[in-house]
């Protein structure tokens, strides 16, 4: 096996590693939060809004794309179909997750 398909096969461990930390550092409310609500208000808004639910929010939505960059690993290194399968479920749940948090946070 060549150095290029090492490196393809390892690039989804790579990215589950960076959305790992994203996940963290939601959780930790450093940085700011990826949330719709929060990215398109206005200066004004975001000094005056509690970040906290939308910080909780991210993480969440970060550690489940790190599940899925890691379901993504598995299925290229293995070739295991059950892991493709994780991965699509994971990724139902977490579009099912976003819009049912944005509906409770009343967006």
């Amino acid at each position: 096996m060549d150095k290029v398909a090492i490196g393809i096969m390892l690039l989804p461990f790579g990215f589950a590693a960076i959305s790992l930390i994203i996940a963290v550092l939601q959780f930790m409310n450093i940085g700011f939060p990826f949330n719709t609500a929060y990215l398109f208000s206005s200066q004004i808004v975001r000094d005056t809004m509690d970040k906290k639910p939308y910080f909780r929010q991210s993480g969440i939505v970060f550690l489940m794309i790190t599940a899925i960059f890691i379901f993504m690993g598995i299925d290229i290194t293995k070739g295991y179909g059950w892991s493709f399968l994780l991965e699509i479920a994971m990724m139902i749940a977490t579009v099912v997750y976003i819009i049912k948090s944005n509906k409770k946070m009343g967006k």
